[in-house]
Parts: structure tokens; sequence; C-alpha cells
């Protein structure tokens, strides 16, 4: 009985592992997606895209470097939203580049006031990645480190949605700190955590879609690093960050800002558009997700997981059984002595 349910055990556990490998196949930005409970164990992505981006780099070495750029497209550097690739999710942005300079690329969004935040806080820098087909230096996106100052992780704030006093360490529990470093993020060159990819290809400059009317002015112009949302950026602002993720990431990636890399500066709203711009700021989508309603596991998880649950079920059952039949000898014993 006891080899039986041993057998059963290990074919249990090796059917888990199986499950869990078998599961991890990144051929399209949809397979990263399906991994979203694998990555983020609280079912919360709020400010947590190094670990999107820290999945994909440490299986690069079994892809070749044009797919794992694909791969990177399907997630939102700023929200940790999972994001379909697809052209509206594509926004042309100029950023500063760290040890100098400045660099226009492609960045990938669940929504436009994700480009605000990233006009704000995010920077750009390079990594050398091992991939299928050679090491390539790859161009990133990056923040300062949120760690090297951990305990303003717990400071509080208001929640623009709710109006309601949280920290940080709440509305962003995939945040963790390990010493004075992020915790399962990967590091830059210059030593930051990478939480998406720049594309500056000009296949993917070229298939940025076209602005509406109001924002073509500003996009056709050089004064504009978000390419036509700046005045849209600016409203936001003032409006105190009601759109989009909120003050989470703002207050996240302010922590460490980088030295020597000041945001570029924001056109100001344009009079004759204003009233437009408004409404559309105040309509801007809200993607900050709410601990206290997390999402609910897939069902490639939830089998997961209940693999893992029958296979210890079975483990404890060995444990009892080895247990009880240990004591039945040992009470043997004693009758034996005592007949004796």
């Amino acid at each position: 009985m006891r080899a039986y349910l041993t057998a059963l055990a290990l074919t249990l556990l090796a059917a888990l592992q199986i499950h869990a490998l078998g599961d991890i196949k990144l051929d399209t930005p949809k397979d990263l997606g399906d991994q979203y409970f694998n990555i983020f164990k609280t079912g919360n992505r709020n400010a947590a895209s190094h670990l999107w981006a820290s999945f994909v780099l440490e299986r690069a070495g079994s892809m070749p470097s044009g797919k794992v750029g694909e791969i990177f497209r399907g997630f939102c550097a700023v929200s940790g939203s999972p994001i379909p690739d697809d052209p509206h999710t594509m926004y042309k942005v100029t950023l500063p580049k760290v040890g100098g300079g400045t660099v226009t690329g492609v960045a990938r969004h669940c929504c436009w006031p994700c480009i605000c935040d990233m006009n704000e806080h995010v920077r750009v820098d390079t990594k050398t990645i091992n991939t299928a087909d050679g090491a390539h230096a790859m161009e990133f996106l990056v923040i300062g480190d949120p760690c090297s100052k951990a305990h303003l992780l717990a400071q509080s704030f208001m929640d623009p949605f709710s109006g309601t006093n949280t920290s940080l360490g709440h509305a962003a529990p995939e945040l963790r700190c390990e010493g004075d470093k992020l915790a399962g993020a990967v590091f830059s060159d210059h030593g930051h955590p990478i939480i998406g990819m720049l594309f500056t290809d000009s296949e993917s400059l070229d298939a940025v879609p076209e602005l509406p009317a109001p924002h073509q002015k500003s996009a056709k112009t050089s004064s504009d690093p978000t390419f036509g949302y700046g005045e849209m950026c600016s409203l936001r602002r003032a409006q105190g960050y009601n759109s989009g993720m909120g003050l989470i990431f703002h207050l996240v990636a302010r922590i460490a800002p980088i030295d020597g890399t000041a945001a570029l500066p924001l056109p100001s709203p344009d009079p004759a558009i204003a009233s437009k711009l408004v409404q559309q700021v105040e309509t801007a989508p809200k993607v900050a997700l709410n601990t206290r309603e997390p999402l609910a596991p897939s069902s490639s998880a939830a089998s997961a997981a209940t693999l893992a649950m029958v296979a210890a079920a079975t483990l404890a059952g060995i444990a009892v059984m080895t247990l009880w039949r240990g004591r039945r000898a040992a009470g043997r014993q004693r009758l034996q002595g005592e007949l004796e």
C-alpha cells in the first residue's frame, strides 16, 4: 500500500512539473499573458512590469532576438497590464537616455495616460542579451530602483480614484526588496530595473497609428516628446493623475529618480482645443487594479493548483500511513514482550 501511494504521489508531482513547464511557451505575446498567475503570485500587477521583463529575459537564450522583442509587445511597461499585439497599443515617444542624450522609439501601452507617466519617470538604458542567435545589445525602459529607499514604499497616499488613504505596499503588493535591490528584477547596464523595451526600428516607428485631429499639430512638432499627447498629459497632471495608473506608478518611480535624466518638457494646452482635451482627460480609462478585488486565476493556473493540492494530500496520506504502521509495529513489540 505504501509503495502504491508513494508511486502515485511521485506521478502526480511529475505531472505537476510537466504541466507547469509545458505551459511555459513563449511563441506570441498572448503566450506571455497566459503566464500571468505564474508571474504575479498575488494576482496584482500594479507597477510590477519588471516581473514581466524578467520572465522573458530569463528565457531569452531559447529564443532568437526578434522573438524576444515580439514577446515584449505583450505588456504595458507602466501599468503591467497584458495587452494585445495591436497597433492601437503603440505610442511614439522620445525619452532621455541614461548616460546622456535622448532616443526616440515606440513603447507599448494599455492606454494613453501611461505615456504621460513614461515621460515623467521612465528612461532608456541598454543591456546585452544572450539569445538563441547570439548576443544583442537592446534598448530597455528603466526606472530608478525604489528599493534604494525601501522605507518609502510604506508611504501612504490618497487614491485619486476612491478618495481613500492607502499605501504603496498595499496598492502594489508585488514590489518587494532584497536588501536595497528590487526583487525579481533584471538590471540594465547602469544598474536600473528593466520594466519594458523601447522599439527603435523603422518598421515599428512607421507602424504607429495617426492620432485624431486635435492632436495632429503637436504630434508633428519636435516640442512634444509624446508626439501628440503632451497637452493632455499636462492637463492630467493638473487634475491629480486621476486616470491610467493614478498615483501608483508615479509614486513608485519617483522614489529614486535617475540622476542626469530630467523629464523632457511637455507643451502647454492649446486654448483653441482646450475644451476637447479636458473632455478626453476626464473620460480617460483607469487601469489600476483594486487589491480588494484580485483577478481570478486562469483555468491553467487553477488546474496546476489542483494538481498541487492533490499531490500534497497524497504525500500527507503517505506520512499518516507511515506513522500508523510504525505505531502498530511498536505496539506489537510491546504486546509480545508482555506475553513473554
